[in-house]
């Protein structure tokens, strides 16, 4: 189960998991209990239920450590931090990866190590200092080609594109974007390649890419909705609002933005690239029509707004 859980949110594997956790918990079997709360943890992560992952994750590290199982320890320290920034606790992040990094440093293993390098750019991506983060995550991705992890590399390229568009260099955003999606392909990483979709949609109508970014998101969007990921439905409707706006449909472009951008499932990390479109929109559209808008917003659910972004283009 924890293997298939790298891979994205899987129904049958967390229920498989959450059946073995008490059986594992009543025979004391330690190495195993760490990595079946690994892999609760991860789809607890995929079902945007932050607080659930960092419980389970806590202690993941400690049945890791109890067990002598260095790799699950490491593992479950990467997430718990990874989990801290979604939550918007920065210092907790940072004393995860800084544990994880030590601990990964004493291994000496390369793979590990990338995911140290990666989980710091993110915090660097976090704290908006994105040249820190760029390097961070090419360093990352030179070692993640140099031991053959694909799913790694997706990973570090992806959020390349991320500290790319932070410095306003949307080319290079959108460059990465796109290798970091073949590379979440190539292993089928689901959450991987759904993201880096939001993130060539966003780079593209940054560049005026009007089409590109419609396809990109409208596909990320699909792909969010089936595999029923909140945080990445609305990092894509966001996108989508955006794109509105640029197109002349500000209303409803001020109604999905509103929506995304306030939902308390949508991570503080996700809105960034999309708030300036609402900003922008707040400050153009007469005072009934953005009334109108926050009306809209505060009256649909998730699934009606899906519904309508996903609706056939005229």
């Amino acid at each position: 189960t924890t293997l298939g859980s790298f891979l994205g949110y899987s129904e049958e594997l967390d229920r498989l998991a959450l059946e073995c956790l008490p059986r594992l918990r009543e025979q004391q079997m330690t190495w195993e209990l760490g990595a079946c709360l690994l892999a609760l943890g991860m789809n607890a992560c995929f079902r945007d239920v932050y607080p659930e992952a960092a419980d389970y994750f806590e202690e993941a590290v400690a049945m890791g450590r109890s067990a002598g199982d260095q790799v699950g320890e490491v593992s479950a320290l990467m997430w718990l931090g990874f989990v801290k920034l979604l939550l918007d606790d920065l210092v907790g992040a940072r004393a995860s990866f800084e544990a994880y990094h030590a601990r990964a440093a004493e291994l000496g293993n390369p793979q590990l190590l990338a995911y140290a390098l990666s989980e710091g750019g993110n915090l660097a991506d976090a704290e908006e200092r994105y040249a820190d983060a760029m390097r961070l995550h090419m360093e990352a991705n030179e070692l993640f080609a140099g031991v053959g992890d694909a799913s790694g590399a997706g990973y570090a390229l992806s959020r390349a594109s991320l500290s790319a568009y932070g410095m306003e260099n949307y080319e290079e955003a959108l460059r990465l974007g796109r290798a970091g999606y073949e590379a979440s392909s190539e292993v089928n990483h689901r959450w991987g390649t759904i993201v880096a979709l939001c993130r060539i949609g966003f780079a593209a109508l940054a560049l005026g890419a009007v089409d590109e970014a419609q396809r990109t998101l409208r596909a990320a969007l699909e792909r969010a909705h089936a595999s029923a990921a909140i945080s990445l439905e609305l990092l894509a409707l966001s996108g989508i609002g955006a794109l509105l706006r640029e197109t002349g449909e500000r209303e409803q472009a001020a109604t999905m933005l509103t929506f995304a951008l306030g939902h308390e499932q949508l991570p503080p990390s996700y809105s960034f690239a999309a708030r300036p479109a609402l900003e922008a929109l707040e400050a153009e559209l007469p005072p009934e029509q953005l009334a109108a808008a926050r009306l809209a917003a505060a009256a649909a659910s998730l699934d009606d707004l899906v519904t309508r972004a996903l609706e056939p283009v005229a």
